[in-house]
């Protein structure tokens, strides 16, 4: 086995030492916001933040983007919570300050809830941080897939024909979503969702292989976690139970209703049916990357020019090239024709999410 597939195996001590490594670089970032907050026991400061903009800057951006690039790094991916790096830090930073205060300073009762109002504060203002930056991780990585259970069934009879028999019954029985079709609008697939606790099972109905006269039932089995999606047997057994409703409402309807287990799970209902969870589990960089290659090249180079300009304006303005004044008068129309561009090349993709969005 290659070096680098011992690396990027998710272990517990990959994790662990993935954040141990990045803390004192995140300590030294924010080291100087930490001391001079500190002024709050000396006299009272103009601002509340007194560091340099460009350091907090910093603070901010390389937790995430170093979370992003060594959670994807993992084979399979697994998400590195900065909420871990920035609470390391703070441990770090707050010894070092209670150290070098009680090292220069006499003790004494008024220091002592000086000091810790200050470290407070500080532990808030890191709180609110980290908290920002896990979910803009979590969101750009997507949920950890680690198993879910497919079901898929075929029934002699068309889908309208099953749904029709299922009735509204059918959904009052685990108190599902209302079911929404997908695909073509005159042969669909119908989904529909329940959710007991983080527990869910995506129910599909569908036309078996194009045709009219057989239906396919596909179930999808999970838990959704904050950060996992996993097989759940809470899950499994609500989707047996479903499962198991539909062959006695189908059999006191008629008799010649059979239901049959696929062998695989692998027809265009069964697979549009686990594609929800792919879709909250795959990394928002992969979907990027796919958005880029759909587009047209004259909006794909609009945007990748308006991107460009907007990076000279910043580092224009970081340098002191030119003033914050002309920097906002720049760049707001720049950030209008990105969004714009953008806009126009998401407004095919909208119908498609919105499917999305209902699981």
């Amino acid at each position: 086995m290659r070096i680098v597939d011992v690396l990027r195996k998710p272990t517990t001590l990959h994790v662990i030492f993935a954040i141990l490594f990045i803390i004192p670089f995140q300590t030294i970032l924010f080291f100087p916001f930490t001391l001079e907050t500190l002024d709050l026991l000396r006299e009272p400061p103009t601002d509340i933040i007194q560091t340099e903009p460009i350091l907090l800057v910093g603070y901010i951006i390389l937790p995430i983007i170093y979370c992003i690039i060594v959670s994807l790094f993992l084979k399979p991916k697994t998400l590195v919570n900065p909420i871990h790096i920035q609470i390391g830090a703070y441990f770090i930073s707050s010894v070092i300050i209670i150290n070098g205060l009680l090292a220069n300073t006499e003790f004494t009762s008024e220091l002592f809830i000086n000091l810790f109002g200050v470290l407070v504060f500080i532990s808030m203002y890191i709180l609110m941080i980290a908290l920002i930056q896990f979910f803009i991780v979590w969101w750009v990585i997507g949920l950890n897939y680690d198993g879910s259970t497919r079901q898929s069934f075929v029934i002699n009879g068309s889908p309208n024909e099953i749904m029709k028999i299922l009735g509204k019954d059918f959904l009052r029985i685990r108190n599902f979503n209302k079911p929404k079709p997908y695909g073509n609008p005159d042969n669909p697939i119908i989904f529909t969702k329940c959710n007991e606790l983080k527990h869910f099972v995506i129910v599909a109905f569908g036309a078996y292989q194009n045709s009219n006269n057989k239906c396919v039932l596909s179930t999808v089995a999970f838990h959704r976690g904050v950060s996992w999606v996993s097989e759940s047997p809470r899950a499994n057994a609500i989707s047996d139970s479903i499962i198991s409703y539909v062959k006695v409402k189908l059999q006191e309807k008629n008799t010649k209703y059979k239901i049959t287990k696929l062998d695989k799970v692998d027809d265009f209902v069964s697979s549009t049916a686990f594609s929800f969870i792919e879709a909250i589990t795959q990394p928002k960089i992969y979907i990027i990357l796919e958005f880029f290659e759909k587009i047209s090249s004259f909006f794909r180079y609009a945007i990748y020019l308006t991107i460009g300009a907007f990076l000279i304006f910043s580092i224009a303005c970081l340098f002191g090239f030119i003033i914050i004044d002309s920097y906002v008068v720049a760049i707001v129309p720049t950030i209008i024709a990105l969004a714009f561009e953008i806009g126009i090349s998401l407004r095919e993709e909208f119908s498609f999410k919105k499917m999305y969005d209902y699981f």
